[in-house]
């Protein structure tokens, strides 16, 4: 499937494409957030990352492994959500093409800066263990901590990671419905600049040791 002309023939390509300005897709494919259909055509040279062929045909489009979802194979069609990294399309948010990402929701605890990158981490509000989430995934630009996002997820390296992670409005999302409401006493507060970041201890950890400590950001009090 992959020979040595072809990763001197692929490197040339994504060459040309990034003196270009994109590596794939033209036209309606270089609008971030829409989602896009096509077929897993090839490996790259560092599999499990592969290359998708968008329907309509143009040039490939990247997908990075952190995007892909488990099982996937070549002539695989697909479904992918267009976004970029480094100033080019990439393919984020890869599922099989009859499926329907579900969307999670919750907020950005801690961000770092790497170039014009960076990763971060966001607690889900069902109040489940920190997930990370690489720059490349972020659909509409850099993070914050505090912002509120929607995010689909895979698996990288066996951990569960954020993907197409688009900033969210602070009421979006499923909120507690009546009688969901915890009480708690707040454990620990770290000053962040303006902010400030803490723990609360739930009354329900007190009789159950698997109720463990609940992060909160000041942006939610």
């Amino acid at each position: 499937l992959h020979s040595d002309d072809d990763d001197e023939s692929e490197s040339a390509t994504r060459s040309r494409a990034v003196a270009a300005g994109s590596l794939a897709g033209a036209g309606d494919d270089a609008e971030p957030g829409r989602r896009r259909f096509g077929v897993a055509a090839k490996w790259s040279k560092h599999k499990p990352d592969v290359y998708v062929q968008p329907d309509g045909g143009g040039e490939l489009v990247f997908a990075h492994r952190s995007a892909l979802y488990e099982g996937l194979n070549l002539a695989d069609r697909v479904s992918y959500t267009p976004s970029r990294y480094h100033g080019r399309v990439v393919a984020a948010d890869v599922w099989p093409a009859a499926s329907r990402p579900r969307k999670f929701f919750g907020v950005v605890v801690k961000w770092i800066a790497k170039g014009r990158v960076g990763l971060g981490w966001i607690q889900p509000d069902d109040g489940r263990a920190t997930l990370g989430v690489h720059g490349k995934n972020v659909v509409d630009g850099p993070l914050c901590v505090g912002e509120r996002v929607c995010y689909a997820t895979s698996t990288f390296q066996g951990r569960r990671v954020c993907v197409a992670v688009a900033k969210a409005p602070a009421a979006a999302g499923p909120r507690p419905a009546a009688g969901e409401r915890s009480r708690g006493t707040v454990v620990k507060l770290l000053p962040k600049g303006d902010a400030f970041i803490g723990f609360i201890r739930s009354d329900a950890s007190k009789s159950d040791a698997r109720h463990g400590d609940v992060f909160v950001h000041s942006s939610n009090v």
